[in-house]
């Protein structure tokens, strides 16, 4: 397979470095989606506070709605963030620091170490939700970080969700 590539990953919990492979397929453009409120959006600390800002009681409901969509989209973007953004960016500067403390151990670089991979316990508590909230699910088996099944079920759920023809009743 000329197209594939491996990578080595960014131990995270474990002595062990899990392994990437890429098979070399083109992306697909994504069309553009709707307004979803993300529920992870209520463990950030100012989000309480930015509904109060926010919020604003117009005598028309969908004006009222309409307003507060553009502010969300515009808070997530610039406050929130993108959480797998987020989760790359935090593997990534776990892996330099893992690469450097192959060289040269210092308590500074373990005690960063550590404060990364507790930001990367929360990050992956927001994505976990995410995944969850995109697939329908409302339970998760316990004790286990299963974002690969929710993943699969909200893609899934979209591929079922299309239409890939319509027949006549003449047969066409």
């Amino acid at each position: 397979m000329p197209d594939t590539i491996v990578y080595h990953l960014q131990r995270v919990k474990s002595d062990h470095c899990p392994l990437a492979i890429w098979w070399g397929k083109d992306k697909v453009s994504k069309p553009c989606r709707p307004f979803r409120f993300l529920s992870s959006w209520l463990s950030h600390y100012g989000f309480g506070q930015f509904v109060n800002d926010n919020w604003r009681n117009y005598a028309m409901v969908e004006e009222s709605v309409k307003k507060f969509i553009e502010t969300s989209n515009k808070w997530n973007r610039e406050v929130f963030g993108n959480i797998l953004k987020k989760k790359r960016t935090i593997l990534a500067r776990l892996s330099g620091i893992q690469k450097s403390m192959e060289n040269y151990r210092s308590r500074k670089l373990v005690d960063l170490e550590r404060k990364l991979q507790v930001k990367m316990e929360r990050v992956l508590d927001n994505e976990e939700m995410l995944w969850k909230q995109k697939s329908h699910c409302n339970w998760l088996m316990l004790g286990d970080r299963n974002t690969k099944y929710f993943h699969s079920q909200a893609n899934n759920r979209r591929r079922v969700n299309q239409i890939n023809a319509l027949k006549l009743e003449d047969g066409m």
